[in-house]
């Protein structure tokens, strides 16, 4: 068991079902208010989030964490370069 995993061990069932819920409901409102997700995207993401969360604990939660923010920030770098070449060619170049 890993030294997070220890850590979260402590707690009862109950108290870390809630502890997933209030994160993944927390990330999931952010990435919304921040465009990253739609309507239905953000309920999939905190249900997901909460699985994860429940069933493989705090370390592998946080491993979709950083998956999900890496794969935000490329998504936005890809369209701020695809909005650039969009106004090139709009240029007629």
């Amino acid at each position: 068991m890993s030294l997070v995993g220890f850590w979260w061990f402590a707690l009862s069932s109950y108290t870390f079902f809630l502890t997933g819920v209030i994160i993944s409901l927390f990330v999931g409102i952010i990435a919304f208010k921040a465009d990253a997700l739609t309507k239905s995207g953000t309920i999939a993401a905190i249900l997901v989030g909460i699985s994860v969360f429940f069933f493989g604990g705090l370390d592998w939660f946080l491993l979709l964490s950083v998956f999900f923010i890496s794969s935000m920030l490329l998504t936005r770098i890809k369209n701020a370069r695809k909005e650039e070449a969009n106004k090139d060619f709009a240029k007629g170049g």
